[in-house]
């Protein structure tokens, strides 16, 4: 599920999903956070806006652009 979601918020912020190879390249949890959250930054939308487009929680999106490990 989590697999899902990540990709919903990814694909919502960039209007597509990203590559393998793109992927592979992000080998932190805290560089995908931080991708995250300057994308909706750079597009103005509010965390609210991300989780209700996504249909997941809004804790979802804070612990995801927080870097959380557990995040579920």
């Amino acid at each position: 599920m989590l697999t899902f979601r990540l990709k919903s918020v990814i694909f919502l912020l960039y209007g597509k999903f990203l590559i393998p190879e793109t992927i592979m390249k992000i080998t932190e949890l805290t560089t995908l956070s931080a991708l995250i959250k300057k994308a909706r930054k750079d597009q103005n939308l509010t965390q609210s806006d991300v989780a209700a487009a996504c249909g997941v929680g809004l804790r979802f999106i804070v612990d995801l652009e927080k870097g959380k490990e557990s995040c579920e």
